[in-house]
């Protein structure tokens, strides 16, 4: 026989079907990152040097003789970069590589030329319409984030690149802004 009314019975696992239900969410919490206060997650890096654009991928030959597809040294070795600086940032931020959505925004700043450089009034930024596409400005950051800001970057689903020449005086660099996104139903959704 109970100590409890039916009404307290009914509240009574009412409480315990929301206590469980808060387990749940926060054991899922843990495993996807999220700050102890819950929210959206959000890391920003900067890459200093100039932007670089993804390279065309090189097939050479092995010792056998069988052809193989391998990244541009350049690429390789900026994407390394990128990917450290993204490692620092990551784990200074307490995000953890998710399979979740995420919305990306990249800003690419190409170096002023010395040919522009005025003395009495300085250059402001401005577009910058020559090559280095955005597209391969996105690849090669998506690349670098594989594994330390997302698992696979197919899980990006948002995604803003912009390019620029810096202002006059201001050095190169790729900007890059990580954040979960929004579920697809709800008003801060695209």
């Amino acid at each position: 026989m109970s100590v409890f009314c039916h009404d307290c019975q009914e509240r009574l696992q009412e409480v315990r079907r929301l206590e469980a239900k808060v387990q749940g969410l926060e054991a899922e919490r843990d495993r996807l990152g999220a700050p102890e206060g819950g929210g959206l997650m959000r890391v920003h890096v900067t890459i200093p040097g100039p932007p670089l654009a993804q390279g065309r991928a090189r097939v050479g030959r092995n010792r056998s003789g069988n052809p193989v597809v391998y990244d541009p040294k350049r690429s390789k070795d900026w994407k390394g970069s990128a990917a450290y600086l993204m490692t620092q940032a990551a784990r200074d931020a307490g995000w953890k590589p998710t399979d979740r959505p995420v919305q990306v925004q990249v800003a690419a700043l190409y170096p002023c030329p010395k040919s522009d450089y005025r003395k009495r009034t300085p250059r402001p930024a401005r577009w910058h319409t020559k090559r280095g596409d955005v597209d391969n400005i996105a690849k090669a950051v998506l690349d670098a984030g594989n594994g330390v800001l997302w698992l696979d970057d197919a899980s990006v689903v948002d995604l803003r690149v912009g390019k620029a020449i810096a202002a006059q005086g201001q050095p190169p660099a790729v900007e890059v802004t990580a954040w979960w996104a929004p579920p697809a139903n709800s008003e801060e959704a695209p």
